[in-house]
């Protein structure tokens, strides 16, 4: 059968079948009634196949380069939860099977990575994630005076030990949410409104749960978390649990946390993993949120102590990333690698379509080349059979355990994860769909290129970067294909290959070296003077707002100024990054300019390789500075020798306008001590503290603070509160400055301060209303929060109140740990529900505290329907 590529030749093909049917109909006119219906099929389908036939786009040229190394790969991994739990009971040779698909290192995917789910466990009432198989996770205790059954997840487990025994070598804990029991409405699966579900004074308990889980396993197991995650999608309001009238719930565990409350979380594990001695073998990752540009929200809300709690910064990867490249610099600055943990995407009820799998093999592209993942995790390796959804990579009858499916996916998973290995670097290739992976011990390069069109694309691979090229072997997967071999021929160090339309092409070549050239490094803790050799003159900020962002950077003499100094970053790849120490601003050429003479600027952190510098060492303690989105070199405009001239780029020229000496700053300067300390008395447990600043010849860091001699916490600001304290105590306070070089200050002066007695009254602080339907009728809720003269929660105070307007009912109940409790109005037929609701609270009683009504921020409150 003919196959033509292009259409005007099957144009021409059907015009000359076109003079053919003449030719016959004069030649033979009798066998032309025979011959002429045959020749017009003829024209048909050749007319037809000339608009179906896949074309062939141009040849494009993709050139490898060694040079430009990024992060190094620390594997490909799922979690455990939901599936461990189901295909971990079954104990049969099925069982061994997908284990084995997932996570041998040679027939398998090869995931060394797995992630086990610490199952909080929901109250045994519940049934509303029965819906799931498999997503009711038991937690190791039932109760809160229970002891610790470490035999409850013997599912989930015997995977993990499976697992552990075909390879995988990166072992990280999760949790998505505390045990029931510690929660504020006693459900796993989230507060009723979707909002805070720890109860406030469960923190430590809940951190203790998890560190004792770690260090069971790493004793009785001998299975060392290397990370621990101790919230999932944490900011999300979609955890929501039962409802008051025992409806609803989500069919799985989670739990929202409030910025704060995350770092309140994150503070609390942290101490307990210290106290134990965990913290010798087990990190923190987060924050975990569900996409990108929400992880990248989140981790900009912690403070500078949280930060430097988290080892790992974990991300999910899906929806939008519009922030992944400011995240990965925001990791870079804090010494942080990023890990995708989780990305299960759906597809077409077809589990062999190709389509979900260039979905998927998209969002991987974009996680190692622009966010510079070193970690990439599936989430449902294996999802049940039942439905019509294309989740998993394994899909297995969950409820009968007596068969398999292996999708699509699964082969597209493997053309990475079989192929780009734990220790591999990923090097710099000049294609969006492709990405590159080196490694120096195995002498082997493998290239992943994504076709996700409909067009048939022939690719020459130009690996002319490296000194040897050795043989290469492909392997493909499309509509049609499964990881199927396909031929390449590697000749005077390149290849060409065509990917076929809707594919993924993995191509390993062997004998490959590649010596990497001495690298040039900058530390980024200390601050830098960037000198221009032809003029003597420091690259500073311009203008009198040293802080605006877009403002001009210039030459001008050294003064010692705080925004004449930069702190240089590595990316990666033998680029860096260049920040203001005074603003905080990135150095960045103007709009992205490619144009000869755009400006230097300063703007905030955007991501853009706009803001990326390459340095190149030329001798003689000189560096020229090239722009990476340019590719041009940081000038002083006409070689100026001015104060005042502009920072500007230029095509390289070879001058010493050009050169820069980039010199570390040795600031043995103290700054000057804090004055006019004052301390302030703010309730029973807490004491404000306020001061004037310092001053510093670079610039403040930040403040130290001190409690009759010791270190109680710093302070970037002049003000600091100690909380914690006991009640009637008087406590005496110093303050000491510190610069970037730790450089610290002579003391301030001493202040003191007593807090108060503890409080003797309460009060009605919110009541908050809501509306609930139901099995036809419709009722009013109020949540009443009470709190003492200082404004902490009172637990055990009863709340006697009256309903008013569509009821009248009475109630009087006892408040939680938290401080509130929550009542119901009689419910009504939704048809005579119309009206306002208002409750009221009369009394409040107490057994050792006296309620004040005339302290009360709320007495009642009303809603309408």
């Amino acid at each position: 059968m003919l196959v033509f590529r292009k259409a005007e030749t099957s144009i021409r093909m059907s015009m000359y079948l076109v003079q053919k049917i003449i030719e016959l109909e004069m030649i033979e006119m009798i066998r032309r009634v025979r011959i002429l219906p045959l020749l017009l099929a003829l024209l048909l389908f050749f007319s037809v196949s000339s608009w179906t036939v896949p074309t062939s786009k141009a040849a494009v040229t993709v050139s490898v380069d060694p040079s430009a190394q990024y992060q190094t790969w620390d594997g490909w991994g799922t979690s455990l939860a939901w599936w461990g739990n189901v295909v971990g009971g079954w104990n049969n040779a099925m069982e061994d099977e997908i284990v084995d698909k997932i996570f041998n290192q040679t027939t398998g995917l090869g995931f060394n990575i797995v992630r086990y789910n610490i199952g909080g466990g929901e109250h045994p009432d519940h049934t509303h994630m029965d819906a799931r198989p498999g997503a009711e996770m038991p937690g190791f205790k039932e109760t809160e005076t229970s002891s610790y059954d470490w035999l409850r997840d013997e599912n989930q487990i015997s995977v993990l030990r499976a697992a552990k025994a075909n390879g995988v070598n990166i072992f990280e804990a999760f949790s998505n949410s505390a045990p029931y029991w510690m929660t504020i409405n006693l459900c796993a699966s989230g507060n009723h409104d979707g909002s805070n579900n720890l109860k406030l004074d469960y923190y430590d308990d809940f951190a203790t749960y998890l560190v004792d889980s770690l260090a069971h396993f790493r004793t009785a197991e001998n299975i060392t978390f290397d990370t621990i995650s101790p919230m999932n999608e944490p900011i999300s309001t979609w955890w929501v649990g039962i409802q008051p009238d025992g409806t609803g719930g989500n069919n799985q565990e989670g739990m929202h946390f409030d910025h704060a409350n995350q770092q309140q979380m994150i503070q609390e594990l942290y101490t307990q993993l210290n106290t134990s001695g965990e913290i010798n073998y087990t990190d923190i990752s987060g924050p975990e949120e569900y996409n990108i540009d929400s992880t990248f929200n989140t981790f900009n809300q912690y403070d500078a102590a949280t930060k430097s709690k988290i080892h790992q910064i974990n991300s999910h990867s899906y929806g939008t990333r519009a922030n992944e490249y400011k995240l990965k610099n925001v990791a870079v600055q804090h010494g942080k690698k990023v890990w995708i943990s989780e990305l299960g995407n759906n597809g077409a009820g077809d589990i062999y379509n190709i389509d979900a799998s260039m979905v998927m093999s998209n969002v991987i592209l974009n996680d190692l080349k622009n966010l510079k993942a070193s970690g990439w995790n599936y989430w449902q390796a294996v999802e049940d059979s039942a439905g019509l959804n294309n989740y998993g990579l394994i899909k297995a009858n969950f409820e009968g355990a007596n068969g398999y499916n292996v999708t699509k996916k699964y082969y597209a998973m493997g053309n990475y994860s079989k192929y780009i290995k734990q220790g591999y670097k990923i090097i710099g290739i000049n294609n969006g769909k492709s990405v590159a992976a080196y490694d120096e011990a195995s002498q082997k390069l493998a290239i992943v290129t994504t076709n996700d069109t409909t067009s048939s694309q022939e690719f020459t691979y130009d690996l002319s970067a490296f000194s040897t090229v050795g043989t290469g072997e492909g392997f493909r997967t499309s509509e049609t294909e499964d990881l199927a071999s396909v031929g390449i021929s590697v000749s005077n160090k390149q290849f060409t290959h065509t990917a076929t339309p809707k594919s993924i092409t993995t191509y390993v070549i062997s004998g490959v070296d590649y010596t990497l050239p001495p690298q040039v490094s900058f530390d980024p803790a200390i601050d830098y003077e960037i000198i221009n050799r032809n003029s003597g003159k420091t690259l500073t900020i311009a203008g009198t707002d040293k802080n605006a962002d877009g403002a001009l950077i210039q030459q001008f003499s050294d003064t010692g100024a705080a925004y004449q100094r930069w702190q240089v970053s590595s990316v990666g790849a033998g680029h860096f990054i260049i920040v203001n120490r005074q603003s905080g601003d990135y150095m960045d050429i103007d709009g992205a300019s490619t144009a000869d003479g755009a400006n230097n600027i300063q703007w905030p952190n955007n991501g853009g390789i706009n803001q990326q510098w390459k340095i190149v060492d030329v001798g003689n303690g000189y560096y020229n500075i090239i722009n990476q989105n340019s590719g041009k070199y940081l000038d002083i405009s006409g070689a100026s020798l001015l104060d005042g001239a502009q920072n500007i780029q230029w095509q390289a020229n070879g001058g010493t306008n050009q050169e820069w000496q980039i010199t570390g700053i040795n600031d043995t300067e103290a700054p000057t001590a804090p004055t006019n300390l004052t301390a302030t008395t703010a309730s029973s447990s807490q004491i404000n503290l306020s001061w004037t600043a310092s001053t510093d010849n670079v610039g403040v860091a930040g403040y130290k603070i001190y409690r009759d001699g010791v270190e109680v916490g710093t302070s970037t600001t002049t003000s600091f509160s100690n909380t914690g304290l006991a009640v009637g105590a008087t406590y005496s306070y110093t303050v000491k400055a510190y610069d970037a070089s730790n450089n610290l200050s002579a003391s301030s002066n001493t202040a003191s301060a007593t807090t108060t007695a503890a409080s003797t009254t309460m009060r009605v602080q919110d009541i908050a209303m809501t509306l609930a339907t139901g099995q036809g009728k419709t009722w009013a809720t109020a949540t009443i929060l009470i709190t003492d003269g200082d404004g902490n929660p009172v637990e055990n105070a009863t709340v006697s109140g009256q309903w008013s307007g569509k009821t009248t009912d009475s109630d009087s109940v006892v408040t939680g740990s938290d401080g509130k409790v929550t009542v119901e109005s009689n419910k009504l037929n939704n048809n005579q529900s119309s009206g306002t609701y208002t409750f009221t609270a009369n009394n409040v009683t107490h057994s050792t505290l006296t309620y004040n009504s005339s302290e009360n921020v709320m007495t009642s409150n009303s809603i309408t329907k």
